[in-house]
């Protein structure tokens, strides 16, 4: 059972949690230009596509412009509407495919800029921990696994989390399955996925549904 007040908001809010550091403006710069390189390469591949498609549906075109003189005009350029129609959506196919491929770019960037600033910055770590557990609605005993790296940090800051007084036993243990910077918290009705590839994989599948209309991915 996964506990979900707002599967989106969460994601948005523990990740907005272990980035507020300023450590992570030189690993962003460089992030920046490699993305930038790689989102170029992606428009290039996908307008050089859509290119070839039109120059290959005038070839066809003219085709079936030849075929309407032959074989009667009206009947031809009935064929001649519903092949373009057709190009269209190719060619649309073809620049969907590459906004899809941008988003995924963008995640996976922000992966990497993200780890990088959890991997040095603890306090941001344990700010994701603390964010984390706002979102659990029980929390009489709550286990909290981390990543190994991470528990001598979150043990140390015991005091952040201390505050919350419905939290009668609160454990942490080291988990080598957690990545750096996440965590996955237990309570007596679920859990809460709160490593940093889930709530960045929440995100981009309500990115790529909003690119594809709403529709589910």
């Amino acid at each position: 059972m996964i506990e979900m007040e707002s599967e989106q908001q969460m994601a948005a809010n523990v990740i907005k949690s272990g980035s507020n550091g300023a450590g992570h403006r030189g690993v962003v710069k460089n992030q920046t230009i490699a993305a930038r390189r790689e989102a170029d390469e992606i428009l290039a591949r996908a307008h050089s596509e859509a290119e070839a498609i039109i120059e290959n549906a005038v070839k066809e075109s003219e085709e079936v412009l030849e075929k309407a003189y032959r074989e009667g005009l009206e009947k031809a350029l009935t064929e001649f509407e519903k092949h373009l129609i057709e190009i269209r959506e190719i060619r649309s196919n073809v620049l969907n495919d590459a906004e899809r491929d941008l988003l995924k770019l963008s995640v996976r960037i922000a992966e990497k800029i993200l780890g990088k600033e959890l991997a040095s910055n603890k306090k941001a770590v344990t700010d994701i921990v603390a964010t984390a557990l706002k979102h659990a609605r029980q929390r009489e005993k709550v286990t909290v696994s981390v990543n190994p790296s991470d528990l001598g940090a979150i043990t140390a800051g015991g005091e952040k989390f201390s505050s919350d007084e419905r939290i009668r036993i609160l454990d942490f243990v080291a988990d080598p399955s957690v990545s750096v910077g996440g965590c996955v918290i237990e309570t007596e009705v679920g859990k809460i996925d709160a490593r940093l590839e889930t709530q960045l994989r929440v995100i981009e599948n309500a990115l790529l549904s909003q690119a594809d209309g709403g529709e589910n991915v």
